[in-house]
């Protein structure tokens, strides 16, 4: 049987350019100040409660879409001629689907070269972006592609979240979710959580493509055909989409809250409707 391999991030994955910024740092080192003093240690009956009161506030629903074979090549040809990626078309799909300047946040791989293990290694950035109709479709994946990646050819930008939030108190951290579900009345923790997105208006998209999955297909007299991945809820997301691709086939698969399933169900399909209409090849959503 193969061996697990395990890593954990070390301070040496993370560049030494893509430090914060003095003032930032400056500001962090004091909240962390102010919070030591009023530093609460919370036991697991304050995780708890945070967690029933997140789930009695949510029912989700999930939807679920794919594309493969001819269809996912032609796509990934499209891309290849355009110069972008199969995630960049995406993105831009869910833009115009959504009608609205949309807020997007993206799930960035950091994973070292050469290692292909377990491991939490992951960034997230944000793009912001109006879908422009006065333009083809590819040229607002070209719009889209180069916000992406204007970030994560940036190394402040690419890691800023993992050192913001590595330079925090871990307990502001955990105060920041208890505030936003109500289960801690403390003005920092407050702060914290509005700091964090975790309160007022979501981001309306947010995306995790674990692109191509290489693991075997068979195990023995088991063969494993249909592989997706849903993306975990967080409290800054109105929208979570989860992509990976598997056996020559690509799943998408949404989480959303079920009160806005009618518009929700609309936007998903049109979304891969878009994409369709791209590659001029069917895509299924159910």
């Amino acid at each position: 049987m193969e061996k697990l391999q395990v890593r954990n991030l070390r301070d040496d994955d993370i560049p030494k350019k893509a430090g914060l910024n003095p003032l930032l740092k400056l500001m962090i080192s004091m909240t962390n100040v102010r919070w030591r003093k009023i530093k609460r240690v919370f036991k697991y009956s304050n995780y708890r409660g945070m967690f029933t009161s997140f789930w009695d506030k949510k029912d989700t629903e999930i939807l679920k879409g794919c594309i493969s074979g001819d269809e996912l090549n032609a796509l990934i040809d499209k891309c290849k001629q355009n110069n972008v990626t199969v995630n960049s078309a995406i993105t831009t799909a869910f833009i115009k689907a959504s009608g609205e300047r949309s807020d997007v946040g993206l799930a960035a791989s950091i994973r070292p070269q050469g290692f292909e293990g377990m491991a939490n290694c992951a960034t997230g950035i944000s793009i912001q972006y109006t879908y422009d109709d006065s333009r083809s479709f590819w040229e607002n994946v070209s719009s889209v592609h180069e916000l992406i990646y204007r970030k994560l050819e940036n190394p402040s930008k690419k890691y800023f979240i993992l050192n913001f939030m590595a330079s925090l108190d871990p307990t502001l951290v955990d105060a920041a979710y208890l505030s936003a579900e109500g289960c801690l009345d403390n003005n920092l923790a407050r702060k914290a959580a509005d700091m964090f997105g975790y309160t007022g208006n979501p981001k309306s998209i947010s995306i995790t493509n674990l692109t191509r999955t290489d693991i075997p297909q068979s195990f023995g007299n088991y063969t494993l055909s249909d592989l997706f991945f849903v993306a975990p809820l967080v409290p800054n997301a109105r929208r979570i989409i989860g992509i990976l691709t598997f056996g020559g086939k690509m799943t998408v698969t949404m989480q959303f809250d079920k009160s806005r399933g009618a518009d929700e169900r609309v936007f998903f399909t049109e979304a891969l409707k878009i994409l369709s209409d791209r590659q001029e090849a069917p895509v299924t959503a159910r």
